[in-house]
């Protein structure tokens, strides 16, 4: 039988053929990006056998729910696996699915025992974001494919060398129209720093004025503006060359601006309100909420966990009030850890996953309603990949709540700045005053109440 595209996707593979069957397509989390690539590798095989199809992902979770996916559509065809505990090429099958670390570091010998001319090649770049920079994943761009399809919620660079350029993007709005992906509401609470929070945060900030101005004196002129994303990679290059880089001044502004950050991000407000709210979301919405916490990586990555404490933090909190699962998943955790606090999250409702640096891409879980982001980076792209992660179209279920919590007057704004345009299409936006989070929250649960119809389907916590 052969899949049944949706408009966009036939649309997209279209597109893809137009220039020559290599390009990148932006689509948003929940849309079918892989169901896309399905199509696309169904649409060359006629034509072009034999053909080996590499998909490269950045994760073991996404290799597993790939190599699931391809079982699905193409049954009885072999799959190979490469990365996660496999060790697969193609004379294991027309089809190898690799982590991106293993893909790249066996590239050649992936490809090795095809014959020039006789066997094509096509690779699948999921979240193709991820291989631009950095020169060992970008190797993975460097061998000379006969096919490619970049996939990706959020590329920032229009032509990428390997991948080719945009052919082809559906957006928030399309895919509303198309009723793929639900409106949703967007709360962006101000919390206010404590007095003594302000006057740290105030002294720091003079501290990384006086520091910028230190390295400027000495690096001028090979550094660009501060606005620039470009100044913060170059000062990274120049540290690594650095032959004393713990006492270079860069390693100081770097721990200076870690712990300016880290009291934005354990702000005593934000997690007094932020317990209060998933408190609520809960008891009142019966909602499956998920916690996002930034990495907060220090210059000599002392205390790089400090994310993870404040997580563990919350979620005794939460436990005192909430029989309900409430769970912390963190990168550091094994797979096997992982995948388990993910299907018994998957399992129960309602429920809460405070989550550490994992969770940004890629992992489906469909009824997923709810986000609360304690603390977050400036990246659009982070931001959009989080957000995306409740928008799966569920029937029955309440419109999604997505609540960002933010320190006004600090970089903390920048982090929404541009939420009108990115999510203007899709999303009701309030910016809301601290005093006022709680009673908003409460009247858009009571104007959206859950479907517990749907909900007395969903197995309870274990």
């Amino acid at each position: 039988m052969p899949l049944e595209l949706k408009d966009w996707q036939k649309e997209a593979i279209d597109a893809w053929k137009s220039r020559h069957y290599k390009g990148m397509v932006e689509a948003v989390t929940g849309s079918g990006k892989s169901y896309l690539a399905l199509g696309a590798i169904e649409h060359l095989w006629p034509q072009h056998k034999p053909l080996n199809t590499l998909i490269v992902v950045p994760t073991t979770a996404l290799l597993k729910q790939w190599f699931d996916k391809l079982q699905e559509a193409f049954p009885g065809r072999p799959v190979a696996r490469l990365g996660g505990g496999h060790n697969q090429t193609f004379a294991n099958g027309p089809t190898c699915i690799a982590v991106i670390n293993s893909a790249a570091a066996k590239l050649e010998s992936l490809f090795g025992h095809c014959r020039r001319g006789l066997v094509k090649s096509f690779l699948i770049a999921d979240e193709c974001h991820r291989y631009v920079n950095g020169p060992f994943f970008s190797r993975i761009r460097q061998h000379e494919y006969n096919f490619v399809m970049g996939l990706s919620a959020t590329i920032d660079d229009y032509d990428i060398p390997g991948f080719g350029k945009i052919c082809y993007s559906y957006t928030f709005g399309r895919a509303l129209k198309d009723d793929l992906v639900p409106p949703f509401s967007l709360m962006n609470v101000q919390v206010n720093l404590t007095p003594g929070e302000w006057e740290q945060y105030e002294r720091l900030s003079k501290q990384v004025s006086t520091k910028l101005l230190q390295i400027r004196e000495i690096y001028g002129p090979e550094l660009p503006s501060p606005n620039d994303r470009r100044f913060w990679i170059r000062l990274r290059q120049l540290l690594a060359t650095d032959p004393s880089p713990k006492t270079s001044p860069i390693t100081q502004l770097f721990g200076l601006l870690f712990k300016r950050a880290s009291i934005l991000y354990t702000a005593e407000n934000k997690m007094a309100l932020a317990k209060v709210l998933i408190d609520l979301l809960i008891q009142k919405g019966r909602r499956k909420v998920i916690v996002y916490f930034e990495r907060m990586q220090s210059a000599d990555e002392v205390q790089e966990d400090l994310e993870f404490e404040t997580a563990k933090l919350l979620q005794a909190q939460l436990k005192r009030d909430l029989p309900y699962f409430c769970e912390v998943l963190h990168s550091g955790h094994s797979q096997r850890d992982r995948d388990d606090t993910l299907r018994k999250f998957r399992q129960a409702s309602p429920a809460v996953l405070l989550a550490c640096r994992v969770l940004d891409e890629g992992i489906d879980i469909r009824d997923l309603d709810s986000a609360v982001l304690v603390a977050s980076t400036q990246k659009r792209r982070q931001r959009i990949q989080r957000i995306g992660r409740v928008l799966r179209k569920v029937e029955g279920a309440p419109n999604p709540v997505v609540i960002t919590l933010y320190v006004p007057l600090t970089g903390d704004e920048r982090v929404v700045e541009n939420d009108g345009e990115v999510f203007g299409d899709i999303a009701r936006i309030s910016y809301v005053p601290e005093g006022r989070a709680i009673q908003e929250l409460h009247e858009l649960l009571t104007q959206d109440e859950p479907n517990h119809a749907v909900l007395k389907a969903f197995k309870g916590p274990k």
